[in-house]
């Protein structure tokens, strides 16, 4: 359909979302606007990238992806001062900010250049919605399986839901002569590894902000306001990190190993750490400049060395398939949280979570080792 033209829906589909969400009566009608700004967010978060790597030549993809990922570093930065800040007069304002910065990306939108369209058949809706229905059953048996006496028969039947729709949406990602999944990415090494890798990290990634959220005011009690300006160190460091990554002559691959240990030691760091409730501040803003750190730099070498080794065809679906790759580690980091610390108010309940956070990382390492001894037999 044109990438311009999809990244165009995307913003107004987001925009329509953020202006029922501020204007949301009760708590149902505030879930359906923040799912359908989900769905604008995920389609303008592809198609942005595809549309800056599409404009600028192969060698500069590394440096234009750092720049795009300091850009969502420096929006998740200011995101939690503001919201904390906002939330504290209201609730609704946390919403309404949104509306004027996202009319105008769509006023901008319009100098973005016009791909032109390429005839091929209609997207694989079924193959979609099998897929969301695999990630919605599999959270579910995990949230589930968390409860003290989960009911069986709704556990079991859940769980056989999830792998029959795997299958179907595997069976059509094989067969649709337009996948939701196109499976033949993955025959590019350098693709597999970044999507396994980047799934890997999200899943500690959302796990470490919601849970520091929750040790800071459930725990510790702080503000929403403190809370917010603490955030600012993790995305702060992001942006300086991205930028830096962007610059160097290192290869993708060992930013996203470099990255994926830094998230490792940050999540030691808190399981030595933060233990009680009298733990030190210190080392809980140390972690964050690490996980900062640590997402600034392996987000670009995911990204510059997944979507950057394919066609530039198929840098949109590449980078589509790595952004859902994103959302369903983060899906599940958010459902473990859940099934570790309940409603988030007791310090021991968060040990396992900052061992998990740790463990994502090194997952994350290692999942792109392999890429790295290719590299390394190749360049020997």
């Amino acid at each position: 359909m044109g990438r311009r033209r999809v990244f165009v829906w995307g913003l107004v589909a987001f925009t329509i979302g953020v202006m029922l969400a501020s204007l949301a009566p009760n708590v149902g009608i505030l879930i359906l606007a923040r799912a359908l700004q989900g769905v604008g967010a995920s389609v303008i978060v592809p198609t942005s990238l595809a549309l800056l790597l599409e404009a600028y030549p192969k060698p500069d993809h590394k440096r234009m992806i750092s720049i795009w990922a300091a850009a969502g570093s420096l929006a998740a930065a200011l995101g939690p001062v503001l919201g904390g800040l906002l939330a504290d007069l209201d609730w609704r304002l946390v919403f309404a900010l949104k509306i004027p910065l996202a009319l105008v990306a769509l006023f901008a939108a319009r100098a973005l250049p016009t791909p032109p369209r390429k005839a091929s058949p209609l997207p694989d809706l079924v193959g979609a919605a099998c897929l969301a229905v695999t990630i919605a059953s599999f959270i579910t048996v995990l949230t589930m399986s968390s409860e003290g006496k989960p009911d069986q028969l709704r556990l079991w039947v859940t769980a056989a839901l999830g792998i029959s729709t795997f299958g179907l949406f595997l069976y059509r990602s094989m067969r649709h002569p337009d996948p939701v999944v196109d499976l033949r990415l993955f025959k590019t090494p350098s693709f597999s590894f970044a999507a396994v890798g980047m799934a890997a990290f999200y899943v500690g990634f959302s796990m470490m902000l919601l849970a520091c959220a929750l040790w800071a005011t459930n725990v510790w009690e702080w503000s929403s306001a403190l809370t917010g300006i603490c955030f600012i160190l993790g995305p702060g460091t992001a942006v300086v990190t991205s930028l830096i990554a962007g610059r160097t002559n290192l290869k993708a691959e060992w930013l996203s190993l470099g990255g994926g240990l830094l998230f490792m030691v940050a999540g030691l760091i808190w399981a030595l750490s933060l233990t009680t409730e009298n733990s030190s501040p210190v080392a809980f803003l140390a972690g964050f400049i690490l996980t900062g750190a640590a997402a600034g730099i392996a987000q670009t070498g995911f990204l510059s060395g997944g979507a950057g080794a394919l066609p530039e065809e198929d840098y949109a679906s590449g980078t589509g398939i790595i952004n859902t790759g994103r959302q369903i580690g983060a899906a599940v980091g958010v459902a473990l949280l859940v099934a570790f610390v309940g409603s988030g108010d007791q310090a021991v309940s968060f040990g396992p979570v900052w061992v998990t956070i740790s463990i994502s990382g090194a997952t994350a390492a290692l999942a792109i080792l392999p890429a790295i001894t290719k590299l390394s037999s190749r360049t020997s």
